[in-house]
């Protein structure tokens, strides 16, 4: 299989690289069945994962990435990473030496979970920020690459009300961290960049391997 990767249409942060797929690439490919959909898009974030380490001169496994004990990739020594999949697509990035990455790859929220998200996910100074379809979406993208990216180094469920959006513009979004998670952190802020691509907004963020702050 020749698989047609993409670049990723959003800013990557310094020493990172990364590679899209269309899940149709790997569709034919995969079992029919009740999963078939599910494992086309582990397969194709795998070898976007696998695509991006290449692309950051690092050898490739020779199969998929393995998982660890909590099923999450299990990148190489020394890399870091984060794989999303939404709306026909799987993206990675991957990057050497730091403390985490995020990638989340949200669709435009709309009707019942646009108010879903608002509630759930959003704080109130947020919700009156960003209430409208395009912004509530880039919160929870961005609050989701918090999450990939602060896990790793907590080891523990954070939650939405840990970190506050406090701008997004020009490709570019900050959230305040809250003060346990900034703590283990080590910063009080951190800052992602975002792209819109029709209607999915593609959010990554790198933190910091010393301070834990942002690249």
């Amino acid at each position: 299989m020749t698989a047609a990767f993409d670049d990723l249409p959003v800013a990557l942060p310094r020493g990172c690289a990364g590679a899209r797929l269309a899940i149709a690439e790997v569709t034919p490919i995969v079992d029919d069945g009740p999963a078939a959909s599910r494992r086309a898009e582990f397969l194709a974030g795998r070898l976007a994962a696998a695509e991006s380490l290449r692309r950051l001169g690092e050898d490739a496994p020779a199969g998929l990435l393995g998982r660890t004990d909590e099923g999450a990739p299990r990148w190489p020594d020394g890399v870091t990473g984060s794989i999303s999949h939404h709306s026909g697509v799987a993206g990675a990035v991957a990057g050497r030496e730091g403390a985490g990455i995020g990638l989340d790859l949200c669709p435009r929220v709309t009707g019942d979970r646009l108010r879903a998200v608002l509630r759930r996910c959003l704080g109130e100074a947020e919700r009156e920020r960003w209430s409208d379809e395009r912004s509530a979406s880039l919160v929870f993208a961005a609050k989701e690459c918090i999450y990939k990216a602060a896990h790793p180094r907590v080891r523990r469920f954070i939650g939405f009300d840990e970190a506050e959006i406090i701008e997004q513009v020009d490709g570019a979004w900050t959230a305040r961290l809250g003060e346990r998670l900034g703590g283990e952190l080590g910063a009080g802020w951190v800052s992602g960049a975002y792209a819109w691509e029709a209607d999915l907004v593609y959010a990554v963020l790198a933190l910091d391997g010393t301070s834990g702050g942002p690249r």
